[in-house]
């Protein structure tokens, strides 16, 4: 039997395109926005066939709505809700944006996960539920959010050109709000395998229950041996080279690393500056110039809310065998690690952290080596290094905007790669 929805206009502005996913609750199809010119959009009908008075689906389906769109606009790692209506036949629906991503589940079944990425996805969804258990205002009170049902099929990693891989929180159809007189949650709601022993008890939950245990059919598989330690040994005794000067400066230089070169970025900065971002979003972007002379801008950024950003730039000529090298090397591991001295103490390296790039931007640094070797300069190498910093003064707000948006008072790291 054909589905009557598909090919159907909603409210004289959703056209209806294709059924993409169904649940207890209801049915979400994909849409095309025709009042924003055909833009792609999900659409939620609450489930005809559900009638149960006793948990009020209705309401909670339109509490579900409200939720998203209320947290969602605090946290890009919460799907985000844009409408919400009834349709002629009475029945609810609402309207959220169409994410083209895979479920953990599937990302979980289908391949290994390397740690670097088993930490990032893991640090995106906890910056997700910490806004919802932040709260959102109702009647002008702060009233924090329990999901109740956080497990990988309500997961979504999506690529994305700008954060790599970006998590979703999705379905917030159980969700609890912590009214400040509410009453205490006493039936079971959820999902057995990922529940905690509060919610299996029937007992309130609050914002510290943390105990979600995956099946172990869906453990999550990392690689630990395949990709380096943040504390190696070798890099915490490397000395900062004689021929550098005692200064606030940052530049590039291999390290040997159980046997293996690796890229290094190398910074000096005062003792405090440094344990000022002991914990901190690192965001790396790279500039490509071709003309006059092939110049790259390697830009790395570490932040945090509390005391901002830190630029950390360096240029490459890829004309130079020794820019070339770095780039390259760059490319081909897909990550650097940032060592940091202190001025104070300026022998021994004083903190290391790791910095990842997406494999779209791996590829274009390789391809940016050998494009580059074709190439004749045609002016000094200057003039190609004031054009990018030029380009670096006009996209530090984007990119401030965007690390302003993450909470990071955590001890995981997020790194980015945005190219131009």
């Amino acid at each position: 039997m054909s589905d009557p929805n598909i090919d159907r206009l909603l409210g004289k502005r959703y056209h209806l395109q294709e059924l993409i996913g169904t649940g207890a609750m209801g049915r979400v199809y994909r849409a095309k926005d025709i009042l924003l010119g055909g833009v792609s959009v999900a659409v939620k009908f609450l489930a005809l066939s559900i009638e149960n008075e006793k948990m009020r689906l209705q309401d909670r389906f339109q509490q579900e709505a409200k939720t998203c769109a209320l947290v969602g606009q605090k946290s890009i790692h919460i799907v985000r809700v844009m409408d919400y209506g009834v349709d002629e036949n009475n029945t609810p629906f609402y309207v959220m944006e169409y994410l083209q991503g895979k479920n953990l589940s599937h990302v979980i079944r289908k391949q290994q996960m390397t740690l670097p990425s088993f930490l990032n996805i893991t640090r995106q969804i906890c910056l997700g539920l910490q806004c919802a258990h932040d709260g959102i205002l109702v009647d002008g009170k702060v009233c924090p959010i329990i999901h109740r049902d956080i497990k990988p099929s309500n997961i979504l990693v999506i690529t994305d050109p700008s954060f790599g891989e970006l998590v979703k929180i999705v379905d917030f159809g159980i969700a609890k709000l912590l009214l400040p007189d509410s009453n205490h949650t006493n039936y079971y709601l959820g999902t057995l395998a990922y529940s905690s022993p509060e919610q299996m008890e029937g007992k309130e939950l609050d914002t510290s229950t943390k105990t979600l245990t995956p099946p172990a059919s869906l453990e999550l598989k990392t690689k630990v041996d395949s990709h380096p330690s943040f504390s190696d040994e070798l890099a915490r005794v490397t000395s900062w080279p004689p021929n550098k000067p005692i200064a606030d400066i940052v530049f590039p230089q291999s390290i040997h690393v159980n046997g293996n070169i690796c890229p290094a970025l190398w910074v000096m900065l005062p003792k405090q500056e440094i344990q000022n971002r002991l914990i901190c979003t690192r965001y790396n972007q790279f500039l490509f110039i071709t003309s006059p002379h092939p110049m790259l801008l390697w830009l790395t950024v570490i932040y945090n809310r509390k005391h901002g950003a830190k630029w950390l730039p360096y240029y490459l000529d890829l004309k130079t065998s020794a820019g070339k090298e770095i780039t390259r090397l760059l490319g081909d591991t897909g990550h650097y690690r940032l060592l940091f001295f202190a001025r104070e103490a300026p022998h021994s390296c004083a903190h290391i952290q790791l910095s990842t790039i997406a494999p779209t931007q791996r590829q274009r640094l390789q391809q940016w080596v050998t494009i580059s070797s074709t190439l004749v300069s045609s002016a000094d190498p200057q003039v190609s290094k004031n054009l990018l910093k030029n380009e670096y003064e006009k996209i530090k707000p984007q990119i401030l905007a965007k690390l302003e948006v993450i909470d990071t008072d955590s001890p995981f790291y997020l790194s980015n790669q945005v190219s131009i």
